[in-house]
Protein backbone atom coordinates (compact mmCIF):
# COMPACT_ATOMS: atom_id res chain seq x y z
CA UNK A 1 0.00 0.00 0.00
CA UNK A 2 2.82 2.44 0.99
CA UNK A 3 4.64 1.36 -1.94
CA UNK A 4 1.75 2.41 -4.35
CA UNK A 5 1.36 6.02 -2.53
CA UNK A 6 5.08 6.46 -3.13
CA UNK A 7 5.47 5.20 -6.84
CA UNK A 8 4.83 9.09 -8.33
CA UNK A 9 6.67 10.73 -5.65
CA UNK A 10 9.56 8.49 -6.76
CA UNK A 11 8.66 8.68 -9.90
CA UNK A 12 9.07 12.98 -9.98
CA UNK A 13 12.59 12.51 -8.02
CA UNK A 14 13.83 10.06 -10.69
CA UNK A 15 12.65 12.88 -13.23
CA UNK A 16 13.88 15.40 -11.45
CA UNK A 17 17.10 14.16 -10.89
CA UNK A 18 17.27 12.62 -14.41
CA UNK A 19 16.86 16.17 -15.52
CA UNK A 20 19.90 17.50 -13.11
CA UNK A 21 22.12 14.73 -14.55
CA UNK A 22 21.49 15.36 -17.93
CA UNK A 23 21.74 18.90 -17.51
CA UNK A 24 25.43 18.59 -15.88
CA UNK A 25 26.34 16.41 -18.52
CA UNK A 26 24.90 18.89 -21.37
CA UNK A 27 26.76 21.44 -19.33
CA UNK A 28 30.57 19.08 -19.25
CA UNK A 29 29.97 18.20 -23.19
CA UNK A 30 29.35 21.97 -24.40
CA UNK A 31 32.52 23.00 -21.80
CA UNK A 32 34.45 19.95 -23.71
CA UNK A 33 33.53 21.43 -26.82
CA UNK A 34 34.28 24.91 -26.53
CA UNK A 35 37.94 24.44 -25.00
CA UNK A 36 38.36 22.16 -28.03
CA UNK A 37 37.20 25.04 -30.50
CA UNK A 38 39.61 27.10 -27.85
CA UNK A 39 42.82 25.24 -28.57
CA UNK A 40 42.41 24.29 -32.23
CA UNK A 41 42.70 28.04 -32.94
CA UNK A 42 45.05 28.61 -30.29
CA UNK A 43 43.52 30.81 -28.02
CA UNK A 44 43.28 28.16 -25.20
CA UNK A 45 47.35 27.42 -24.30
CA UNK A 46 47.54 24.14 -22.21
CA UNK A 47 50.05 23.25 -20.08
Amino acid sequence: MALVLNAPVTATAMVAIGKIIFKKLLFMIIKIKSDDLLFSTGFQSYP
